[in-house]
């Protein structure tokens, strides 16, 4: 039995062992470059700093601005991105109103100052015309007095004359008269020739116009022809002329 026991361990293989397997190690983490969002964050400190100057804060805060948006387009730090991009908006708006206050100001002091050299030129106008001699003034003429005119004094009408004229217009206001029928009516009412005469010259009437309105009335009641209303006017005292005159008015 031992022999056997000898022999069998004698026939065992040796046991193998294996190799230790190799451990890998992960690769530290890149760092992202971070150029472009610190030069936006720098830029943005100093546009922020001088935003108050016209001009060089518009600058600064514009270059601060693109260099923040460029910076998050290529996924720099967000952090130093977004602070310089908000710093130079804000020097951008500061120097915005700085610009604008310092141009308006400019404005105002230019106005002024071309007020004051108008003031200049109006005040030394005035002067150079008071060192003009003035002209002598021409002696204006003397007043010629113009004799007053004396009111002509009214015509004096006797008695007889005024009431024949009066008589004489109130005919002529109700019937159409020649001048010798008028006047031979005012003697039928008693009034001397020289009388009615006067006044049927100074009642101022029309006697064309009388032998119309006198052919019209004959018309009115009876028919004529052209040349016996004509000689019926030349009855009634009117010239031929007259008469002619007062057929054509009614339409001979």
């Amino acid at each position: 039995m031992t022999m056997d026991s000898e022999n069998s361990q004698q026939s065992q293989p040796p046991v193998a062992f294996a190799p230790p397997s190799p451990q890998y190690s992960s690769p530290p983490p890149q760092k992202r470059p971070s150029g472009i969002a610190l030069s936006a964050l720098i830029v943005g400190i100093v546009a922020f700093l001088v935003g108050l100057v016209p001009v060089i804060g518009i600058v600064l805060g514009l270059a601060g601005i693109g260099l923040g948006v460029f910076a998050l387009i290529k996924k720099q730090p967000k952090g130093l991105a977004i602070t310089g991009l908000a710093l130079a908006a804000v020097a951008l708006i500061a120097s915005t109103v700085a610009t604008a206050g310092l141009g308006a100001a400019v404005d105002s002091v230019s106005k002024e100052v071309k007020k004051a050299e108008s003031a200049e030129v109006v005040e030394e106008e005035p002067a150079k015309v008071a060192e003009e001699p003035a002209p002598a003034p021409t002696p204006e003429p003397a007043p010629t007095s113009k004799p007053e005119s004396k009111p002509e004094p009214k015509p004096q009408f006797t008695m007889g004359q005024k009431n024949a004229i009066s008589k004489a217009k109130s005919y002529l206001d109700y019937s159409a008269f020649s001048r010798s029928g008028l006047i031979k009516q005012l003697e039928f009412e008693g009034f001397a020739t020289d009388d009615a005469t006067f006044a049927v010259d100074n009642v101022q009437a029309d006697w064309n116009a009388q032998s119309a309105k006198k052919a019209a009335d004959y018309l009115e009641y009876t028919a004529f022809s052209r040349d016996g209303l004509i000689t019926q006017l030349e009855f009634e005292g009117f010239t031929p002329e007259e008469a002619a005159f007062g057929a054509n008015a009614v339409g001979y």
